[in-house]
């Protein structure tokens, strides 16, 4: 109890995600677009590059940090970007499989864990302190895991009938598909697919690999399809950022937006560009096989075709960061260009 309650003194309010409707960093969550109308959860999934993922795994090792670790900082630091606070907490899982019970690893049987995790945030501070901290954190709880949830909520500072946070993060050391395959050869023509849905209306799971891998669970009548697309592209920017500059201070690490190009099989709707523009995403073309966003894009010079061939050259010649598929109609976008496409669609 004194672990816990000294851990959490003085955090009131669990962190909002998020802020208020006119937040810079995502689209309002009651905008009339994707599937939010259509309630329930929704997932959307990315995986980081092979090089990336070495770097990090790299950057992890020779500071004595995890992956997991780096994962936590960059999910810290983008809660505490869109919420505007610099105390944060999400709620993580724990394989608690490390602690102190006697004989722990010769039970049988699940001892996952669900506990917060308090994240503060000094502008000035550097980087890699701050990435050994939350390291030594994370350690430091080992002794405290099997404490039951409900028990630390009620220790804490928010007042009661309120949970500690809104946002989880999961982590694992392989993707399911993989863990399962690793058991053996007669494993290995199947597929496996973990399907749950968890009462969170934000939940990160990341799984390590060759490329990390990056799921993204979250309520459609709280978050977008927009949204969550634009935290996969903060994640990676921060995670780049870490990598390309670990001597930084925590206030360096910027959250840049990239540059993408649209393409729609029909209309596309005025309202997903006006939402990308105003997160700032810098839209380098849009393809459509009508001609009614000809002028909306000759007043932002953006470059606008509904010619596929064109559309297609533009393509080639350009350098842009996301591809983004309005309605499933990848089937119109050549398949080179498919290939070397980091792509996402987006359902209107």
């Amino acid at each position: 109890e004194t672990f816990w309650r000294e851990t959490l003194h003085g955090f009131t309010t669990p962190t909002p995600i998020p802020k208020n409707a006119d937040n810079d960093y995502l689209a309002h969550p009651n905008l009339d677009h994707g599937d939010s109308s259509a309630g329930g959860y929704g997932n959307r999934t990315t995986h980081l590059s092979g090089e990336l993922t070495a770097a990090l795994q790299q950057l992890a090792t020779e500071h004595q940090l995890t992956l997991n670790t780096l994962v936590q900082g960059a999910w810290a630091l983008l809660l505490s970007r869109y919420s505007g606070e610099n105390d944060v907490v999400f709620g993580a899982t724990r394989a608690c499989r490390h602690s102190s019970l006697a004989a722990i690893e010769s039970m049988v049987g699940i001892f996952i864990n669900t506990l917060p995790v308090r994240v503060q945030i000094n502008d000035a501070t550097e980087l890699l302190p701050w990435l050994k901290a939350l390291r030594a954190q994370w350690v430091a709880v080992r002794d405290y895991e099997h404490t039951p949830l409900v028990k630390v909520q009620a220790w804490s500072d928010v007042p009661q009938g309120r949970g500690l946070f809104d946002s989880l993060l999961i982590f694992d050391n392989l993707e399911f598909d993989a863990a399962i395959k690793g058991e053996g050869s007669q494993w290995q023509d199947r597929e496996f697919e973990l399907i749950e849905q968890i009462p969170y209306p934000l939940i990160l799971k990341a799984a390590g690999g060759s490329h990390l891998n990056l799921t993204i669970q979250f309520d459609r009548h709280q978050f977008t399809e927009i949204a969550v697309i634009q935290m996969f592209s903060d994640l990676e920017t921060l995670l780049q950022n870490f990598v390309s500059d670990p001597q930084s201070r925590v206030c360096e690490l910027a959250m840049n937006r990239p540059s993408c190009f649209v393409v729609g099989n029909s209309v596309i709707p005025l309202s997903c560009l006006e939402i990308l523009v105003k997160q700032g995403w810098q839209i380098l073309g849009v393809h459509s096989t009508d001609n009614s966003l000809q002028g909306w894009a000759e007043d932002r010079d953006i470059f606008h075709t509904s010619i596929r061939d064109v559309f297609r050259e533009q393509l080639l010649n350009s350098e842009y960061d996301y591809l983004f598929s309005i309605n499933n109609v990848e089937w119109i976008i050549p398949p080179d260009i498919l290939a070397r496409a980091r792509k996402f669609t987006i359902n209107y």
